[in-house]
């Protein structure tokens, strides 16, 4: 009997730690903990290349074009990856630029046209909050499927180069020059710029941590760590023969850094060792995500804590 209730206690415990898992795991081909990498190639499908953090391939998925979009013309210019899905940005001079899902867990692609078409020569960050996306002009309804303008009372939001999300729930944008741009994604209004100390213009991609630290890639080869105020914490300089163009940060520290050519960089908040990894497809112009742990929804919530008392109830009922 003892053995019994202690067998139930335990499953109880892993209900109530994570009910998504304990339920039924969740179906996804992307690893969490992974690297995906957007790719170009000039004459064959872009794609995107699932790989672990020390450079070995998972997977390789070509990215579908739309009927009569030349290879040549038409190109992805950031990556989220969020929940087993991948979020691209894609410009083409052939047609409207879209927001391009794509859907691991059944192998499903998803298009919403971008309501301003900027063409090839518009900078097109892209972030994701709840069921919204945000380009540097332009928002996404991800329930809706449908796109507005989003414009930024700010003159650097033309060229923003990147956005990230702050734990504070603002909008941190780069473009090239040495100062980062702080946005409220509610109201659009340009809460404050950051001078960047030290930096140059050549300022490509941000991310900011938990402590609001920002992290800058540039295209002079260099990866800066920041405060809040823009002190310059750390630095690690490649030279100017790196050309990086994306960054991103995981929740346990690591990050990683794509460059225009086919490496990308894998290191930590502390900037001290770089590893340095070819993408093993080839291909330019690596733009780089990790992918999330996926948050369980409150409908798992809800069946978790139903099944949970379900077990307590069982329990006292065995031991009447």
């Amino acid at each position: 009997m003892r053995r019994n209730h202690f067998l139930a206690l335990t499953i109880l415990f892993l209900i109530l730690v994570n009910p998504a898992a304990a339920i039924v795991s969740i179906p996804s081909a992307f690893t969490p903990g992974n690297i995906v990498l957007s790719v170009r190639h000039n004459s064959t499908p872009d794609q995107l290349v699932e790989v672990t953090r020390t450079g070995s391939l998972v997977q390789a998925i070509d990215i579908p074009n739309p009927i009569g979009f030349s290879y040549y013309t038409t190109y992805h210019a950031d990556l989220v990856v969020r929940d087993g899905k991948a979020y691209l940005m894609e410009l083409s001079t052939d047609g409207p630029d879209s927001l391009v899902i794509y859907d691991s867990r059944n192998s499903s692609w998803t298009r919403i046209t971008d309501v301003l078409d900027g063409g090839l020569n518009v900078n097109r960050p892209l972030v994701l909050e709840g069921n919204t996306a945000y380009t540097a002009r332009t928002k996404f309804d991800l329930t809706a499927g449908t796109s507005s303008l989003f414009d930024v009372n700010t003159s650097a939001n033309q060229s923003f180069r990147d956005m990230c999300l702050g734990q504070d729930g603002l909008l941190y944008g780069v473009r090239e020059d040495a100062r980062a741009y702080v946005v409220d994604p509610n109201t659009t209004e340009h809460v404050r710029d950051i001078l960047l100390e030290g930096g140059e213009n050549s300022v490509r991609s941000i991310t900011v941590d938990d402590n609001l630290d920002l992290f800058v890639a540039d295209f002079n080869g260099k990866i800066t760590r920041y405060n809040a105020a823009g002190e310059l914490l750390d630095l690690f300089n490649f030279g100017n023969l790196c050309d990086l163009v994306d960054i991103d940060l995981y929740e346990d520290g690591t990050i990683v850094v794509g460059s225009r050519d086919d490496d990308y960089f894998v290191t930590d908040r502390s900037l001290d060792s770089v590893q340095s990894l070819v993408c093993p497809t080839g291909g330019t112009g690596i733009n780089v995500a990790f992918v999330t742990v996926p948050e369980p929804s409150s409908g798992a919530l809800l069946l978790a804590s139903f099944l949970a008392g379900l077990l307590v109830f069982m329990l006292h009922q065995r031991g009447r």
